[in-house]
């Protein structure tokens, strides 16, 4: 039997339940007003209720306030989101660049009227920490900067890949990586190719020892090429910070340090992305200027279960990033295989090489297409001006021809095997030259463009 509750005690509150899209008033002055719910939208809603009837889609806005890009100086322009797919997040966008009073720069025409600076938007770029600039004709700096396009400044390009190595730039890795590893495909096409097409060049273990080796070493680049792809997706706006986290690492965990150890409260490195300035005699050092227009992020290596299962699905890039590490670990079976020492019978070399050759090629034109989509404003709208757009576009031959020499190794004919062999060669030949502009895009942070 209970205790009677005193007079003076607090009688406990009554629970309120409070919803976003609906809101009920029990008050006399709402009693008199029809009974209509009211709807509250915010601006940024971390995950936005799709079920809910006239929703705009996903890709017209950036859903989750988290990861919305930003930057001090920065104002999205009203309209400019969009994306290939409806469901996904929003691919392009448009920031215009504001003064630090909040005004817009002026740096273009503010006489005449004319456009504003801008930042182009777009993910890949944004996931490679490459930005784009876009100035009008009029602007005080635009005679000052040089055509990329030009032959002499895309040798100077090709120089550079040959003479920098930030090795602390996960994407620059990336780019090595599948270049190298395809370019090793390429002459293990050879390896196999030439005893079948002209029988008088063959030389001893020419395809069972050189060509397997070859393979493996290729494939085994491929596997760590896409390791590195996981990376970048989950880490935009750091993935220069990927040598800086990987001596960390290896300090903590192994004890390895590169060269004596240093104070880090005395000694300090200007970030990638960052122009130092000097240091006044009698007063504290002037803060560094930040080049990248949409801040920093700091390393990580595994995201949240959280942050992948409300955001990163729905981030084309990173669905084309994990669909390419799948095909290239499918694929990785076969560089196995191919050792030698290894022999199979027709049937198991059909389940357990070509099985694995065929759908690591299709998941391959699969990452591919999404890639092109990723940088395009809509599905059919193709982008042959933007270095990402030829990157997929080889990607996807590659994909393909590769698929086609897995599809020819069931059929025993002579010339199922010779188109095979054949088409491993040409379609490594595509994604060689679609890694390399990955390599040379890595070089090529900043963009200007100048428009009219």
């Amino acid at each position: 039997m209970s205790e009677p509750a005193s007079p003076n005690a607090q009688r406990p509150k009554p629970k309120r339940s409070i919803t976003f899209a609906n809101i009920t008033r029990n008050s006399a002055a709402a009693s008199r007003r029809p009974d209509v719910p009211r709807s509250i939208s915010f601006a940024h809603p971390q995950q936005q209720d799709r079920r809910r009837p006239g929703a705009p889609p996903r890709a017209l806005s950036f859903c989750d306030t988290r990861f919305t890009p930003s930057g001090p100086n920065l104002a999205l322009r009203q309209g400019s989101v969009s994306g290939p797919l409806a469901f996904l997040n929003p691919t392009t966008a448009i920031f215009d660049i504001c003064a630090d009073d909040g005004l817009p720069s002026e740096a273009t025409d503010p006489e005449h009227g004319g456009e504003r600076a801008r930042v182009r938007w777009n993910a890949r770029e944004f996931r490679k920490g490459r930005h784009v600039f876009v100035l009008p004709r009029a602007a005080p700096l635009a005679h000052r900067l040089r055509t990329t396009s030009r032959p002499r400044r895309v040798l100077l390009g090709l120089l550079r890949m040959a003479t920098v190595f930030p090795y602390w730039d996960v994407s620059w890795l990336i780019g090595v990586c599948f270049t190298v590893g395809c370019a090793l495909f390429i002459a293990c096409g050879f390896f196999y190719w030439l005893p079948v097409a002209y029988p008088a060049t063959a030389f001893a273990h020419e395809a069972d020892v050189a060509g397997g080796v070859v393979a493996f070493v290729g494939a085994t680049l491929f596997q760590v090429g896409a390791a590195l792809l996981m990376l970048e997706a989950w880490n935009d706006r750091a993935e220069t910070k990927f040598g800086g986290a990987m001596e960390t690492l290896l300090a903590d965990r192994f004890g390895l340090r590169r060269g004596a150890a240093q104070d880090k409260e005395e000694t300090t490195t200007p970030v990638e992305g960052e122009e130092t300035t000097a240091r006044p005699e009698n007063g504290p050092p002037t803060p560094p200027r930040r080049l990248n227009p949409f801040g920093e992020r700091e390393w990580q290596w595994l995201p949240s279960w959280h942050d992948v299962r409300t955001h990163y699905v729905y981030e084309i890039g990173f669905l084309a990033s994990a669909t390419m590490a799948l095909g290239a670990t499918v694929f990785y079976l076969c560089g196995i295989l191919a050792l030698p020492g290894i022999h199979l019978s027709a049937q198991a070399k059909w389940g357990a090489y070509y099985l694995p050759y065929l759908v690591g090629g299709i998941l391959f034109a699969l990452a591919s297409v999404l890639y092109v989509l990723e940088t395009q404003p809509n599905w059919y709208t193709p982008q042959p001006c933007k270095m990402g757009w030829h990157v997929g576009v080889f990607n996807l031959i590659g994909g393909v021809g590769w698929t086609l020499a897995a599809a020819f190794g069931y059929c025993d004919a002579h010339w199922c095997r010779y188109q095979s062999e054949l088409a491993l060669i040409w379609a490594s030949i595509a994604f060689t030259f679609g890694s390399a502009l990955q390599w040379y895009e890595a070089l090529d942070k900043y963009v200007f463009v100048i428009e009219d």
